[in-house]
């Protein structure tokens, strides 16, 4: 109620408030309700069985590819110096509360004696394997990089256009403040929260309405909640960017948005195809077979 009695002092129309009601109620009253015991069971026991493991892991180093696409090169790389060597303006995912959530999906729900042994299974798994440690890594790297990169965006004042939807004037100016000081405060999370969110799942509101909806139908969605939002940034870089570059007979634009898919294809594509190859040698099978490399580079681009 307060919701709609807000959206309507602003000008906000009829159907846009009952939209703006549903979502809210959606996300809020459904997104908190966990799936039938056995289903939610079967879910965790499911992703044990199938990434659980350090081939996986070493997958999930590919999200310092999806960051060198999102905040450049350099960014990236000085990242990973500063969250080496513990120094600079670095944020993990404890800052943003993500250090517990490693597959992409809130998996955590139901206090029954059975949840609660899948629940310790599931941790013990995901730990052992390396793949907590691997998963947070590429978080780690993508939210300092995006503080990179925001700073950046201060100097050539593209940042208030780009984040006006999340601070107004008084609280964007103090974003800038905090950011140029190398202040790690909540201003600064919520950006580098808002930025990881564009590139990975990152909390339930970044799923789809019918995943808010329905607790049951969430084992669908196994092992594709990064594929989706991969879709949706793939979306953005290219498909908005072209859009809007023809909308206002901008070539930049279009340039920009070439550019983007080629980075994305060869960036990304070619850097899990390595990553596929460096992963062999755990299974005993040999590295850099090129029948192989062509199979998983066409296998990623489909």
């Amino acid at each position: 109620q307060e919701l709609k009695e807000t959206l309507k002092k602003e000008g906000a129309q009829e159907q846009t408030r009952e939209v703006a009601d549903e979502l809210l109620s959606s996300l809020i009253v459904n997104g908190t309700k966990g799936p039938n015991t056995f289903i939610s069971n079967a879910r965790k026991f499911g992703y044990v069985g199938t990434i659980g493991n350090p081939y996986s892991a070493f997958l999930n180093l590919g999200d310092l590819t999806n960051s060198v696409v999102n905040y450049g090169a350099n960014n990236t790389a000085d990242s990973i110096v500063s969250l080496l060597s513990r120094q600079g303006q670095t944020l993990n995912t404890s800052d943003v509360g993500l250090a517990r959530q490693s597959t992409g999906e809130f998996l955590r729900e139901g206090g029954s004696k059975w949840n609660r042994r899948f629940n310790k299974m599931s941790d013990i798994t995901f730990k052992a394997s390396g793949f907590q440690a691997a998963d947070m890594a590429g978080k780690n790297v993508s939210l300092t990089a995006a503080v990179n990169k925001a700073k950046q965006k201060i100097i050539d004042g593209s940042l208030d256009a780009e984040f006006s939807w999340l601070f107004g004037p008084t609280e964007m100016r103090l974003l800038k403040r905090d950011l140029m000081a190398g202040k790690k405060t909540q201003r600064v999370k919520e950006m580098a929260a808002a930025e990881l969110a564009r590139i990975q799942p990152s909390d339930m509101a970044q799923m789809p309405k019918w995943y808010l909806d329905n607790p049951n139908g969430r084992i669908l969605y196994m092992l594709r909640t990064f594929g989706l939002k991969q879709l949706q940034q793939i979306e953005n870089l290219v498909y908005n960017t072209y859009k809007e570059g023809v909308k206002n007979k901008d070539n930049k634009k279009k340039a920009e948005a070439i550019k983007n898919a080629l980075a994305y294809l060869i960036v990304v594509g070619g850097g899990n195809v390595l990553l596929n190859e460096l992963r062999q040698p755990i299974k005993g099978k040999e590295a850099f077979d090129m029948d192989h490399m062509q199979k998983y580079a066409v296998d990623f681009a489909l």
